[in-house]
């Protein structure tokens, strides 16, 4: 009887398992539908989706009009008479200087014409006189030296850092044709910037930083726009 009972149970245990094992049998790939891969979106192309970017302000947009300070681009007629008067009143504080006869006259000249120059404003670059603030202020200062100092050496050495402003300023406005310039260097002279330079007209060496005992020590700089091609150096 015991083994009977023990038969009938182990009958329905193995019907029951195999019920089991037959609801969770994997079933064969072909019953199952084919996924559609063309459906699915492609991950990498949605990634790669170019993300708007904003509108940057005109004053950091770039552009293909905007001025570059390049040589003499701003060179216009508005400049050119203040650029004339102020280069005019120089060569004759440099007269001056060379002639050992010193008048704070021509210094307070300068700084009048000085100051109407920087008042102008340049053709397509409004804020060049803005930028070039540092240069402007040191002109000025030299300047406005010039104009109240009777001493000749003070006046020599603001003369020998108001020269190499002009001198940059000229690559900019260029150079007036009927003033015949050109560019000369010292390099005996002490306590001014660039090797003691000047712009002089044409015609014999006047070293306007040691006037009659060394009138004609000076070199004429090259690597500088010239009306004339040498460079002699005369002492």
């Amino acid at each position: 009887m015991i083994t009977f009972r023990r038969l009938a149970w182990a009958s329905l245990l193995l019907v029951t398992c195999g019920c089991q094992t037959a609801r969770y049998a994997v079933q064969p790939a072909e019953s199952h539908p084919a996924l559609d891969t063309e459906a699915l979106p492609s991950l990498s192309h949605v990634m790669l989706l170019p993300v708007p970017q904003p509108v940057a302000p005109d004053p950091l947009r770039q552009s293909a009009a905007a001025p570059q300070p390049v040589g003499r681009a701003y060179a216009t007629d508005e400049v050119l008479p203040e650029w004339t008067a102020v280069l005019t009143r120089y060569l004759a504080t440099h007269d001056r200087l060379a002639a050992d006869d010193w008048d704070v006259g021509f210094g307070a000249s300068l700084q009048a014409a000085l100051s109407q120059l920087t008042q102008v404003s340049v053709r397509g670059h409004a804020h060049f006189w803005h930028q070039q603030g540092e240069a402007v202020r040191q002109a000025t200062e030299a300047a406005r030296t010039l104009s109240a100092t009777p001493d000749l050496q003070a006046a020599r050495h603001a003369f020998g850092h108001l020269s190499p402003i002009l001198l940059a300023w000229s690559d900019t406005f260029g150079w007036p044709a009927a003033l015949g310039l050109r560019v000369y260097t010292c390099g005996m002279a002490t306590g001014v910037p660039a090797g003691g330079i000047w712009l002089q007209q044409t015609g014999a060496v006047r070293n306007p930083y040691y006037g009659a005992p060394m009138l004609a020590c000076g070199a004429q700089a090259s690597g500088i726009p010239m009306l004339e091609s040498s460079a002699d150096h005369q002492h």
